[in-house]
């Protein structure tokens, strides 16, 4: 099962040209954020920017952060120092889940962010082998990488609605 998962990406790669063409833009478009160099109105390289200033704002602050009333002020000011071109409508909060417990609270909140994400996988015996559990798990946890579900009520009754919906299924299933 692990290998079909890191496998099918590679074989996409190879068989599917317009993922191909994805993976490439995505190199391309990172290169300009490794540069420092924006291109308005790409949304890909505002969320790149927005992670690269999270991890500014970290490693600023890393053991009590700026603080999550201060995170878009600071950003904002990361923004002028490094993309100075950007525009007010891309100056956006960091693009990562990890990113925005980091900035606004340091190491300590990414890895109480840490635990939190963990806690599943604590459940009872049988959860702790089921490989769809296991799965839903990593997915999300990945997920939060590049998005920040959590800061929106949506994304909260998401995360809160999938977890304890499969959780209840597994269980009835066994």
């Amino acid at each position: 099962m692990l290998i079909l998962i890191f496998s099918l990406p590679l074989t996409c790669y190879f068989i599917f040209p317009t993922f191909k063409n994805k993976i490439h833009y995505l190199k391309y478009d990172l290169s300009f954020v490794q540069k420092n160099i924006y291109l308005p109105d790409q949304v890909m390289e505002t969320r790149l920017a927005s992670i690269k200033a999270g991890w500014e704002l970290l490693n600023q602050s890393p053991f009590i952060g700026v603080g999550f009333g201060d995170i878009k002020q600071e950003t904002d000011k990361f923004y002028e120092a490094n993309f100075s071109q950007m525009s007010t409508n891309d100056k956006i909060l960091p693009s990562s889940e990890w990113m925005i417990y980091g900035s606004g609270t340091g190491w300590l909140g990414v890895i109480l962010f840490l635990f939190v994400m963990l806690i599943p996988f604590s459940c009872k015996k049988q959860l702790k082998k089921n490989i769809f559990w296991i799965s839903l798990n990593i997915f999300i946890a990945f997920s939060y990488l590049f998005d920040i579900g959590l800061e929106v009520q949506y994304g909260v009754f998401i995360h809160a609605f999938m977890l304890l919906w499969w959780y209840k299924w597994l269980q009835l299933k066994e």
